[in-house]
């Protein structure tokens, strides 16, 4: 079933996708799922590579709404606003609670509210260790921010370059599991880098025509994703290994291509 194009145009006209809830939460249930459930024999992996995909679909969606949310108003201050407002005040209560209260952990105080924790692996404690996610979700928003504020709308140049250095990194060093933002942060630009092309693509091409070759700027981020998928160093055995991030993008995007037909 086709929907109708005043129902498409709405849709495209809000900042909310109903589609992506599910996805939202199927990463949240499987993160849930790694560090609380037994998933199978410890040789099949379930648990490592449940809680790898969840957080890189929870990261590429988002980078996705971030990006979409940012292309569509380019008001910085109110983006960081409502960020800070949603994220402060509950990391500093939860780290008050667990850091100073309960382990004694000074450090690992200042790391969380620095948002340095993915970086400061010594204050890294059992009960704040999932809040490293915050600290390459802060980092992603202080430079997409720092960009748009300067470029308007060019600055999004910045994010298939960023994924392709992340991704060489990454690369070089031979990682897959890493927490330390310039090892980490593909994924969240990998959703990045589906908001432009989705907010670009042929049916919307009017709407962007103050960017500079919105439409060239897309065919980039998709040709970025393939060469990043492409241009590899994995391991025979494991063939995927640096691919997780490009897939879950891919997969968002079947979900919103689903979601207008």
């Amino acid at each position: 079933m086709v929907a109708s194009d005043t129902t498409i145009a709405g849709r495209r006209g809000t900042a909310h996708f109903p589609e992506l809830d599910g996805f939202r939460g199927l990463s949240i249930l499987a993160v849930l799922a790694a560090h609380m459930l037994p998933l199978g024999p410890e040789v099949w992996r379930g648990n490592s590579t449940a809680g790898y995909m969840g957080m890189s679909v929870f990261f590429a969606l988002s980078g996705f709404l971030i990006s979409r949310f940012l292309w569509n108003s380019q008001d910085v201050g109110k983006f960081f606003v409502r960020r800070c407002a949603r994220i402060l005040p509950l990391v500093l209560l939860v780290s008050i609670a667990y850091a100073l209260i309960l382990e004694g952990r000074l450090d690992t105080f200042l790391a969380v509210n620095s948002y340095t924790l993915n970086y400061w692996h010594s204050a890294l404690s059992p009960s704040v260790s999932p809040l490293w996610s915050l600290g390459v979700e802060m980092h992603f928003y202080i430079g997409i921010g720092i960009a748009i504020l300067l470029f308007g709308r060019a600055g999004f140049w910045i994010v298939p370059l960023a994924a392709a250095v992340v991704m060489g990194f990454r690369v070089a060093h031979d990682v897959f599991g890493a927490i330390p933002t310039h090892l980490r942060a593909d994924e969240i630009l990998s959703g990045a880098m589906l908001a432009v092309a989705w907010q670009t693509r042929p049916s919307r091409r009017g709407a962007a025509l103050d960017f500079p070759a919105p439409r060239f700027l897309a065919d980039i981020c998709a040709l970025d994703s393939l060469l990043l998928a492409t241009f590899q160093r994995a391991r025979i055995s494991a063939p995927l290994l640096h691919r997780r991030d490009d897939r879950c993008g891919l997969g968002n995007g079947d979900g919103l291509a689903e979601g207008v037909a």
